[in-house]
């Protein structure tokens, strides 16, 4: 078979006379091992074992990968579990985990494979944001498909506000007022790509154009600037 030894062939025995050894390997099939004692002359081992490498078959899966981050609306997570033998396992227990990212599993995070050896669960959020889901079948960690992104959104424009950033600059045709409109969602995400149209009154000079989009952050920022003193 093809199999590594991880680390040196050669090992100690410990106190209890143990000499383990792992393997690994990137080809599905049998691994013969067989040994030899070095002390007090080299003597071969009278029994060799074998150990069998298989191709995780398991595999994880984004079925709904998209949602608005509203705590009500869900992404879609599934898992389908095989045995040994490639044939889906059923009553497998799948535990998911959430790498990182924040969302909440709807209901339990730990599930029981049908009989086709598939599980699904849901996440939400109210966090605008990016989350990457890992899982474990019967304590196996799954890894073809892992981790499973998926994304929440910002809902519908729930708040504007126009705020001033930064005032009482001097009036010398160079120095800035900043001004800019923050747009969020029922739940304070940030809103990109939403239009903004500025207009003012006075003496002042736009240092861009008035009709702006949102930035990541929700944000369009509008700076002045003014040769006369006053607002």
């Amino acid at each position: 078979g093809t199999g590594m030894f991880v680390g040196s062939q050669t090992v100690t025995t410990d106190a209890n006379g143990q000499a383990p050894i792992s393997l690994t390997s990137n080809v599905e099939g049998p691994v013969t091992i067989s040994a030899t004692i070095n002390t007090p002359t080299p003597t071969p081992i009278d029994n060799t074992v074998t150990v069998n490498f298989v191709i995780p078959r398991s595999f994880l899966m984004v079925a709904d990968g998209r949602a608005v981050a509203d705590d009500v609306d869900t992404t879609v997570v599934r898992a389908r579990i095989f045995d040994a033998a490639g044939e889906p396992l059923e009553g497998a227990i799948v535990k998911f985990t959430m790498a990182d990212g924040t969302a909440v599993f709807v209901g339990s995070d730990e599930l029981v494979t049908d009989s086709l050896g598939w599980v699904t669960i849901k996440l939400q959020s109210a966090v605008a944001n990016i989350v990457h889901v890992t899982a474990t079948a019967n304590g196996v960690p799954i890894v073809n498909g892992s981790p499973a992104e998926v994304e929440f959104v910002p809902g519908p424009i729930a708040r504007t506000e126009l705020i001033v950033d930064r005032d009482n600059a001097d009036a010398d045709g160079v120095a800035q007022n900043i001004v800019r409109v923050l747009v969020t969602d029922q739940n304070g995400n940030p809103i990109p790509d939403a239009d903004v149209t500025f207009n003012y009154t006075g003496v002042a000079t736009a240092g861009g154009p008035l009709a702006l989009k949102t930035d990541s952050n929700g944000n369009a920022v509008l700076p002045l600037t003014s040769t006369t003193v006053g607002g």
